[in-house]
């Protein structure tokens, strides 16, 4: 009912790979602000580098690295998450253990650190590198979330949002890489930042949050990420395996493993955004479908609501799974 009522805000794209005429494509052309979905393209980078041996998922990375990164109390708690989900001990830790927890619990640190292995001149070619070059680049999320809020700034945030607008695509991530090389290299004002936020955390109102992700952050095409999905899951990509492993970690899950032969997720939340991304093969499906769902401009009730219930991930696996019910969410879109 949500999506039916405030079409211009969602992008749904979903279909059977190789029937792709019998699928739901809403808004699917729409760049939408996209949250931790671009890490698609960090996953796809990272398994063609690794199918090359320019990267090994072996290698130990210092501890350090990754921690220099990592922004207090702005994603959730999912770093600390995944630090004791994953064991990690010592000083150093697998590199593949960075990437599972960029795509399994989202951490922010965990992407910013791939970003910065990549760097900034990789990064920007990227979407062509994967074929998909009307897409935007990554940017570092401690970067963004530094430009919304430090301690030099003191514009409200309507404010920001105009003077960044007006400064211009590449000025604003000039800016963001900036701000980003400043904390990946421990300077005392990186210091300033993550004691400030271990203290108060992000004191921008949730809606404000909202305007700034919506308006600043890296955007996308839901038909553009489902048919990356396609080629991941089809091995239409450079390390295309090391990729889909990356992303299929539901199975693990003895109910998901019961409903679906496979299937490979990356979910993106900030406040008033949700873009999750998936491929799947029901049981009893000859064929793997694909989703993507963007959500912008939600309501911060609403939004908070998802959060809590999931109720979204519902109608995600029904569309994945569910036949007739594809076939009423496409009539229901028509009309």
């Amino acid at each position: 009912q949500y999506i039916l009522l405030h079409k211009a805000d969602v992008s749904l794209v979903v279909y059977d790979v190789g029937d792709e005429a019998h699928g739901v494509f809403l808004n699917a052309d729409r760049p939408r602000p996209l949250g931790s979905s671009l890490n698609l393209q960090l996953l796809a980078a990272y398994a063609d580098r690794v199918e090359r041996g320019a990267l090994q998922p072996a290698e130990r990375v210092p501890l350090a690295e990754w921690e220099r990164l990592f922004l207090p109390r702005t994603d959730g708690g999912a770093h600390e998450f995944a630090l004791r989900t994953l064991q990690v001990q010592g000083e150093r830790v697998p590199l593949a253990d960075i990437v599972q927890a960029m795509m399994r619990y989202s951490d922010n640190a965990a992407a910013d650190y791939l970003m910065w292995r990549l760097g900034r001149e990789q990064l920007a070619g990227l979407p062509a590198e994967l074929g998909m070059p009307l897409e935007q680049a990554p940017m570092p999320f401690a970067g963004q979330f530094l430009s919304w809020q430090n301690t030099q700034l003191s514009d409200a945030p309507s404010k920001l949002v105009k003077r960044y607008q007006d400064m211009g695509a590449k000025s604003y991530a000039d800016q963001v890489w900036s701000l980003f090389t400043q904390l990946h290299e421990g300077a005392g004002r990186s210091q300033a930042e993550k004691q400030r936020l271990e203290e108060d955390g992000m004191t921008l109102r949730l809606r404000d949050q909202a305007e700034l992700a919506g308006v600043l952050g890296v955007r996308g095409r839901a038909g553009a990420y489902a048919d990356l999905m396609a080629r991941i899951d089809h091995g239409d990509l450079p390390g295309a395996g090391v990729a889909r492993d990356a992303l299929s970690w539901p199975l693990q899950n003895q109910e998901m493993s019961a409903q679906f032969e496979q299937i490979g997720t990356k979910g993106g939340s900030l406040p008033g955004l949700l873009t999750p991304v998936y491929f799947g093969r029901a049981k009893g499906h000859e064929r793997t479908r694909v989703l993507a769902l963007c959500f912008e401009r939600l309501p911060i009730a609403v939004w908070l609501q998802l959060m809590q219930t999931f109720v979204h991930q519902k109608l995600e696996l029904k569309l994945l799974s569910d036949d007739a019910f594809l076939a009423r969410m496409r009539e229901l879109v028509a009309q």
